[in-house]
């Protein structure tokens, strides 16, 4: 394992940290966040964004369809699901994109390389050892202007891995600095590379610990619960750092499990709730701090669902389903294209936009990056005043 490696700190620990060897930690700046929310487990985009209009999208559902009452209407063709409701508030306001259609060229149905190709931006056939934003960071400021590249809350670090980049894993940020406390002090007189690597991951992890703790009793800015569970939690967190004055570009949040095989409609209900209840606590706090328009927040999920519901009134793995971004400096409306539901692949949605369209657009017109993944075939949305 190499010093700018990811290392695991043991289970007992109850939090896992990712900090490469050596920060260069130099001033902070004001960045603009990328809040990067992980649908977890393949969200299904048909009830999501449904095409309430098409009479296919009834004989595909008979059980799950959503009528007239269950969803907000957006235009006359297409409406968002009523647990969206204070989402749909945004929209009106035009502080909503949703980009249809996104997906890749031969698609897996796995969660486990499907997420994968995701989180590292590669073809579908193709394997890569980085995640994409460590491709694509820094941005319109100097890599040593942050304190650290990305804070990642909850699960799944990948995005935010390799090449250099200086990332955090927590739960929260109490977790994250009780247990960098803990950590016991080893003798620095060895001649182990291994027992070295360790020695300054643990010291950088204390460090970046001491630095989070000076921002929040600096400021000392209390953010209310919100009132949305895990990921409410987890949103609340990402608030606390952003007032207090963290730098950091990016931070991940995740929600799910979307793997609705089974009785779909109550759980992606229940899902879908918490996830706009958290969003809207999270944009009145920002715009509590004048912060609205330096955060933009992006979902992303490994893949869509079926078209065709199953026997168990839920859907199986499938393929395209549309995604979001949201903040002050949106340009709402949709972009992409709405895939048909009379022209499928083997029953299964056949993507309009590829993903990595998602990510050129936080990397160009977001950050301003010289960076991007190959812009030319995957353009950036002009999505971002």
């Amino acid at each position: 394992m190499s010093r700018r490696e990811f290392l695991k700190i043991p289970v007992v620990l109850t939090a896992s940290y990712a900090i490469p060897y050596s920060f260069a930690w130099a001033r902070q700046v004001k960045p603009r966040y990328l809040i990067l929310v992980e649908l977890n487990g393949g969200n299904d985009g048909l009830n999501t964004i449904i095409p309430f209009r098409n009479s296919l999208y009834y004989k595909f559902r008979p059980g799950i369809g959503l009528k007239e009452g269950e969803f907000i209407p957006l235009s006359d063709q297409f409406a968002m699901h009523r647990a969206l409701e204070p989402i749909h508030r945004l929209w009106e306001n035009q502080q909503v994109a949703i980009v249809n259609g996104v997906g890749y060229e031969d698609p897996n149905r796995s969660h486990f390389r499907s997420i994968e190709i995701w989180d590292t931006a590669s073809d579908s056939h193709e394997y890569l050892d980085s995640g994409w934003l460590s491709r694509v960071i820094p941005g319109d400021v100097s890599h040593d202007d942050y304190l650290v590249d990305g804070i990642v809350i909850g699960r799944n670090a990948a995005p935010a891995s390799g090449n250099g980049m200086r990332t955090i894993v927590m739960n929260t940020i109490t977790d994250f600095t009780k247990q960098a406390r803990l950590m016991e002090e080893k003798s620095k007189n060895t001649d182990n590379p291994a027992l070295v690597h360790i020695l300054g991951v643990q010291r950088d992890i204390k460090f970046a610990a001491n630095e989070l703790e000076k921002n929040l009793h600096a400021k000392n800015i209390k953010i209310p619960a919100f009132e949305a569970g895990p990921f409410g939690r987890q949103l609340q967190e990402t608030a606390k750092l952003i007032v207090n004055g963290t730098a950091a570009p990016v931070i991940k949040v995740s929600i799910g499990s979307f793997d609705t095989h089974a009785n779909q409609k109550g759980v992606h209900q229940r899902l879908l709730n918490q996830f706009a209840q958290g969003i809207h606590a999270f944009q009145n706090v920002m715009r509590e701090h004048a912060l609205w328009n330096d955060v933009m927040i992006m979902t992303y999920s490994e893949f869509g669902r079926r078209v065709k519901q199953n026997a168990s009134q839920g859907t199986d793995h499938g393929t395209a389903a549309p995604h979001f971004f949201i903040g002050g400096r949106v340009k709402g409306g949709f972009y992409g294209e709405y895939p048909s539901l009379s022209d499928l692949n083997e029953g299964d949605l056949k993507y309009k936009v590829d993903y990595r369209s998602l990510y050129n657009t936080v990397a160009v017109n977001w950050w301003n990056s010289a960076n991007s993944i190959n812009v030319k075939s995957y353009p950036a949305f002009d999505l971002i005043s």
